[in-house]
């Protein structure tokens, strides 16, 4: 089933199949098991094969805010706002403030939830800041079993929520993330770029690059995340649209290859974007630290602190296949080997 133009409502409905322009799903007024209401899609009318609709509950943004008990401002934002649905794989497109805050639960109403990112050192703060929320299992459909029991990180462009990023707090997943980027096309994924306009603000046109979205928000409000260790094109341009000028590249732990690590200065490098690096350690005494968000704080703002800024010489050196070590006595990175 490949659904378009959706309005988010929808979600909350038993939603079951959908004929022509109609999108069909069980009247929560009426009741029973048969999709006896349909939206239409082109239209935007709202019919129940009862009888009972009138207007404006025959409208979707009359639906919106006489049925489900939406405010008149949040029915008119949500009557043009879509879910994309494609395989029964989806995610939010273009979904403001508010309706990302009602798309799942809030976390600090989920002690669970809540003591996971509590317990990985991420502040009561910080998850407002981030707006985290969480996809509890009970009341979910069925097809949406990928996102059952995940901490939700949104994806914010210009003011507007447009992916989100989901972490599996039980174990128990297949998958330890749920990535709606990657989950549409690699792409998408390659046009997007995690806490862009905020961090850019906040550093004033320096941010920190990392791979994952957790190790962004643990690194900071100037970080971003590009979702893999390749850095696209489209990303630059995004970058340089939102006024980036300096990038400071924060490897995972396990480490980029030097060859990755050169294509993403290669690219940056191409755009005029002054490029610095700033390696982790793998290892605190005999505890592994394999991402940024298992290295504790005070280590991370250290080292990024005093990032090596990539020159002629530096990059020889990454070449060769060497990365820059940390002198612990002179509390900065050096070139050996």
């Amino acid at each position: 089933m490949s659904i378009q133009h959706v309005p988010k409502a929808l979600e909350r409905l038993d939603v079951q199949g959908r004929s022509g322009d109609w999108f069909n799903a069980v009247c929560p007024q009426c009741g029973g098991d048969s999709p006896k209401l349909g939206f239409n899609l082109k239209t935007g009318r709202v019919h129940c094969f009862k009888g009972h609709l009138s207007w404006p509950q025959n409208t979707v943004r009359g639906y919106l805010r006489e049925v489900l008990g939406y405010t008149d401002d949040e029915a008119q934002e949500l009557a043009k706002s879509d879910l994309v649905v494609t395989n029964k794989k989806w995610v939010p497109r273009k979904l403001p403030f508010f309706a990302w805050e009602k798309l799942f639960d809030d976390i600090f109403r989920h002690a669970d939830a809540l003591a996971y990112l509590l317990g990985r050192g991420f502040s009561a703060k910080v998850i407002r800041h981030y707006r985290i929320r969480f996809a509890q299992h009970e009341g979910q459909p069925k097809w949406r079993t990928k996102i059952f029991d995940r901490v939700m990180v949104p994806i914010f462009e210009q003011g507007r929520c447009v992916y989100f990023v989901g972490r599996d707090i039980t174990g128990k997943q297949p998958n330890k993330y749920y990535n709606s980027v990657a989950a549409i096309s690699p792409k998408v994924a390659s046009t997007t770029v995690f806490n862009l306009e905020a961090a850019t603000t906040a550093g004033n046109g320096r941010v920190e690059l990392l791979e994952g979205v957790f190790d962004a928000i643990w690194v900071g409000p100037t970080a971003v995340c590009v979702f893999g260790k390749k850095i696209h094109f489209a990303q630059v341009r995004l970058m340089l649209q939102a006024g980036v000028k300096q990038v400071c590249l924060i490897p995972d732990n396990r480490g980029l290859s030097p060859k990755d690590l050169i294509r993403q200065i290669d690219e940056l490098w191409a755009h005029d974007i002054e490029v610095r690096i700033a390696p982790l350690p793998t290892r605190l005494g005999r505890v592994e630290l394999k991402d940024a968000n298992d290295t504790p704080q005070a280590i991370v703002r250290e080292r990024k602190e005093h990032a090596m800024l990539i020159d002629r010489r530096v990059y020889a050196h990454l070449a060769s296949g060497r990365i820059p070590q940390w002198d612990f006595r002179q509390k900065l990175y050096r070139l050996t080997g």
